[in-house]
């Protein structure tokens, strides 16, 4: 059987698309020449890929069994012409990242400014999204790396995490709100305001908070369900994917939000928002770079890693000049949140192909350290 990557192509299209006509402009050739692709697959292998009917088509078993192999074996050839690109080095090519919520602001940004200065001829494409949005996206191959959520995606088998640091979460409110007026604001203080936060709640940030709850409760089986219940009435009275949006929205109301010092600093120096009193270590995140473990980093990349990790220390030492005005948080409980993320194999094997491909920096076109 004398098959051709194209053909794969062609059935994967008319797969997606349901229809020859639609197929074949999505394909970019004639609908002849897609009818007479998938007849000659279909004269190969001497099984019928396709139910034809007025409504469009739809595989057959067969047909999915060789879609699902096509679409590998497509894959595997773009990976191959990828491979091939990465020996243009630094001088071209694109990159493309995505960035959660909060690491977008935090980190991504600066990075891509800085990369953007180091190497003008690589073409950058951010997106921005939940963090499950943007794990689909690397796994479909439309994405090279992503910055997120570590706790999140670290379960994930297909994906390489490398930790990046941990940053300290705070409670933020307008300066005249009346939580400020509390000396030692308990979590059921802060959760009879509107809570303005990103969309998605990870599962391990809503378990730490029903468990304040109940062990403010005094008694943990009797205030499970309390304390579960209002858990789930805490759930976003405002969700909002921009932590710009969200510190406008709160000096603007009652509502309190969450975000690491680094995304506060700016409005609490102008006066703008202010923090209450209240530590949990659960409070914190850690992220980190996220990509396709068996997938080889491009030069680029590793350079644009590299600008991360500049970014994120930027950001620790951003959000200590927060944390130093605040209630302690005990260091031993900060290290252990910070240590539940562990770096992946394939994380450590893209660490030092990246450092290796990433050629060393000007002091002029860096990230400050």
């Amino acid at each position: 059987m004398a098959l051709e990557v194209r053909h794969c192509q062609h059935a994967l299209g008319l797969a997606e698309h349901g229809s020859f006509q639609r197929a074949a402009k999505a394909l970019g050739i004639s609908q002849p020449a897609l009818s007479r692709s998938i007849q000659s697959i279909e004269r190969n292998t001497g099984v019928r890929l396709f139910h034809r009917s007025r409504d469009g088509v739809e595989p057959t078993d067969a047909g999915r069994i060789f879609l699902a192999r096509a679409e590998v074996m497509a894959a595997g050839v773009g990976d191959l012409e990828r491979e091939m690109l990465l020996l243009a080095g630094l001088e071209t090519g694109e990159l493309r990242v995505g960035a959660g919520v909060y690491p977008g602001e935090m980190l991504v940004a600066g990075a891509a400014a800085a990369m953007h200065r180091d190497h003008p001829g690589i073409k950058l494409t951010l997106t921005t999204g939940s963090i499950d949005a943007l794990i689909r996206m690397l796994k479909r191959r439309e994405l090279d790396l992503l910055i997120g959520d570590a706790i999140t995606a670290q379960a994930n088998r297909e994906l390489a995490v490398e930790p990046l640091g941990w940053h300290r979460g705070h409670v933020a409110v307008r300066p005249e709100h009346p939580l400020t007026r509390l000396r030692a604001p308990k979590l059921r203080d802060i959760l009879r305001y509107p809570l303005a936060f990103a969309t998605r709640i990870p599962a391990d940030f809503l378990t730490e908070l029903c468990r304040g709850l109940e062990r403010e409760a005094g008694d943990a089986r009797g205030a499970q369900g309390a304390g579960h219940r209002s858990a789930a009435r805490a759930l976003p009275a405002i969700g909002c994917d921009s932590p710009a949006m969200l510190r406008s929205i709160v000096a603007a109301t009652d509502a309190v939000t969450l975000l690491p010092g680094a995304l506060l600093i700016d409005d609490l120096e102008r006066g703008r928002l202010a923090t209450i009193p209240f530590a949990a270590p659960w409070l914190g995140r850690t992220f980190g770079v996220l990509h396709l473990a068996a997938r080889s980093l491009a030069p680029s990349a590793g350079a644009f890693i590299e600008r991360v990790r500049d970014a994120d220390i930027q950001a620790r030492e951003r959000g200590d000049r927060v944390s130093a005005t605040e209630m302690p948080i005990d260091q031993d409980h900060a290290a252990n949140a910070s240590r539940r993320v562990s770096r992946t194999p394939g994380a450590d094997r893209a660490a030092r192909a990246g450092r290796k491909s990433a050629p060393s920096r000007s002091g002029g076109g860096s990230t400050a350290r």
